[in-house]
């Protein structure tokens, strides 16, 4: 009574008001990163921090509204100059985004994913799936954004390797698209110049078939979880090349967006040097290393052969076909 609100008020009030519990400040966080990047802001932790002040100084005013004016005013210093705002893809996979109502386009696939936590979630209900439905969505997406959004997208969510490269090749390089993601607390951009980076590749001879495996092994070395799956006689494979950093495979193998860059330019260039060698009528690719790569390389995967990607299953458990991606 004493606020003079009305029964409807507060009906209404229950309509709009959302909690958003069990997420972790570093979780809500990267979320925020997300819409500043989207809106052209600065997202580095110190821009966060003011949003968060911003915020506080019209709670502790006791401020009761807050046009489209004024919020645009209080953010003007954070704006990055010369930049535009940022469409976004926000995939949720295994797992979902505690606050999704900012991204230009969101998919929510968790429940198409057997499994009680992320960490178990690797393989949809349906196989059929990754290329029924899921690829299908990304390419309308990736249509909707160039109509109406441009072709600046952040990619964000909660999703594997294969995913977030299947993302990259459809907002491809080629069809003139620009994308980024956030690795850590840095953004990794396709826009920029790339560092130089140096990569290594071992090739092994496994016998007559016309197909060509290629084992990105950024992280992790991928060869002898390869070359089992492979001689289990699950693919027709002829030949593996396993594609290493000059030092071995790491975590610290990649330390920026432009080595990043540099990255992903050497492997492409590297497997289209294959291809010329072992013309090969499909390749088979499995992924070890950050995400943000991995969306780099999709980004820039063209005139290549028919492209079957693979789910780690886990430990000594092998792989699962996921997307095929036509030459």
């Amino acid at each position: 009574k004493h606020l003079n609100v009305t029964k409807a008020d507060v009906v209404l009030f229950l309509h709009d008001v959302q909690f958003v519990l069990g997420k972790t400040n570093r979780e809500l966080t990267m979320s925020v990163k997300g819409s500043m990047r989207e809106a052209g802001l600065r997202c580095d932790g110190d821009a966060v921090d003011q949003g968060i002040g911003i915020v506080r100084g019209w709670v502790a005013s006791g401020r009761r509204e807050i046009t489209t004016a004024d919020l645009r005013l209080a953010v003007k210093p954070l704006k990055l100059p010369g930049d535009s705002p940022t469409a976004s893809i926000l995939v949720q996979m295994i797992d979902r985004e505690p606050v999704p109502e900012g991204a230009t386009v969101v998919f929510d696939w968790v429940d198409s994913f057997p499994g009680s936590e992320p960490r178990v979630r690797r393989l949809p209900s349906d196989p059929a799936l990754w290329n029924t439905r899921f690829r299908p969505e990304f390419r309308l997406a990736a249509q909707k954004l160039r109509s109406q959004s441009g072709t600046r997208v952040l990619v964000r969510g909660h999703m594997r390797l294969p995913t977030w490269f299947a993302v990259g090749v459809e907002l491809s390089k080629a069809a003139g698209f620009e994308v980024s993601s956030f690795q850590g607390q840095t953004a990794w951009s396709s826009v920029g110049e790339p560092s130089s980076i140096a990569i290594k590749s071992d090739a092994v001879a496994l016998g007559p078939g016309r197909d060509l495996a290629v084992g990105i092994s950024l992280a992790s070395d991928l060869s002898p979880d390869v070359l089992s799956y492979v001689r289990d006689g699950q693919i027709n494979v002829g030949n593996y090349v396993c594609m290493l950093p000059p030092n071995g495979a790491s975590n610290q193998a990649i330390g920026d967006a432009a080595e990043a860059r540099g990255w992903a330019f050497s492997v492409r260039d590297s497997i289209r040097g294959l291809v010329s060698e072992y013309k090969p009528d499909q390749i088979h690719l499995f992924l070890s290393g950050p995400h943000g790569a991995m969306l780099l390389l999709g980004h820039l995967w063209d005139r290549m052969p028919r492209t079957q990607l693979y789910e780690d299953l886990g430990s000594a458990k092998g792989y699962s076909p996921s997307y095929l991606i036509p030459a």
